[in-house]
């Protein structure tokens, strides 16, 4: 069901943000097309900057797919990762 919890599987990475203004922005883009958006707080070179992720999907095809919709409605390319 979708309400299980994936704990293997695929996210697809949009981005890493040194400006947080940038991730908020296109975090609210992904959302408003429906996608759900997961930020992290990660250190990059002593910096704090925020990583933006879409999923977990079970299948690799499915996120593939979300990775497509997402470059054709943002422009942002994203990478298809494994999760966790």
């Amino acid at each position: 069901t979708a309400s299980e919890k994936i704990t293997k599987g695929w996210i697809v990475q949009v981005g890493t943000f040194s400006n947080k203004e940038n991730a908020v922005h296109l975090r609210s883009k992904l959302s408003s097309h429906g996608h759900t958006v997961h930020t992290e707080t990660v250190k990059l070179a002593g910096k704090t900057a925020t990583r933006l992720r879409v999923g977990p999907f079970r299948d690799k095809k499915e996120a593939e797919k979300v990775q497509a919709q997402i470059r054709k409605e943002t422009g942002v390319q994203g990478v298809v990762q494994t999760y966790p």
